[in-house]
């Protein structure tokens, strides 16, 4: 993990801040969904692991160093993909680590697994979860076609200096 930390945006510090302020802890963002067909499942953790590769905020963790220092954000080299077995909580395994894209595989049938994805609150919302399960599914299915997935995006540290500068 490199050393240097980068600012919150505005809204990872309104969330942090209320936590802050002595309101209860943030649940972690969770969603699940529904896979159909065949799964290639060596092929689905690879596409996790590229997906976390391309995107840095999944990647994160978000810490202070210091008693009366800010929260800044530090991005892991590593790409933090963690599966959760299935008797565990996928919401504790996400609050005991801190970081990362968390997942649990359901088999539902031969033809039907359920994907559970997990990540810090600071990292995802409701829309950014849908936009992750999309990036997952290009990702597998480049994967299942035998190719690796391009992983050029635009990274959310650079979206929230940006943020940061208009304030």
């Amino acid at each position: 993990m490199g050393s240097k930390g980068f600012p919150l945006s505005v809204q990872q510090r309104r969330l942090l801040g209320g936590v802050a302020r002595g309101h209860e802890s943030v649940a972690p963002a969770i969603c699940r969904a529904i896979l159909s067909g065949k799964l290639q499942v060596e092929a689905l953790h690879q596409a996790l692991s590229d997906v976390a590769g391309t995107y840095e905020i999944l990647r994160t963790e978000i810490r202070t160093e210091g008693a009366d220092a800010e929260p800044l954000q530090f991005i892991h080299e590593e790409d933090g993909v963690q599966e959760v077995a299935g008797g565990a909580d996928l919401a504790d395994s996400i609050r005991a680590k801190g970081w990362g894209l968390h997942f649990h595989l359901r088999v539902v049938s031969a033809e039907k697994h359920e994907l559970q994805l997990g990540l810090p609150a600071a990292a995802a919302d409701a829309a950014s979860l849908t936009n992750l399960v999309d990036e997952i599914r290009l990702a597998y299915d480049e994967r299942c076609a035998g190719r690796e997935p391009a992983g050029d995006a635009m990274q959310y540290v650079d979206i929230a200096e940006w943020q940061g500068e208009l304030m």
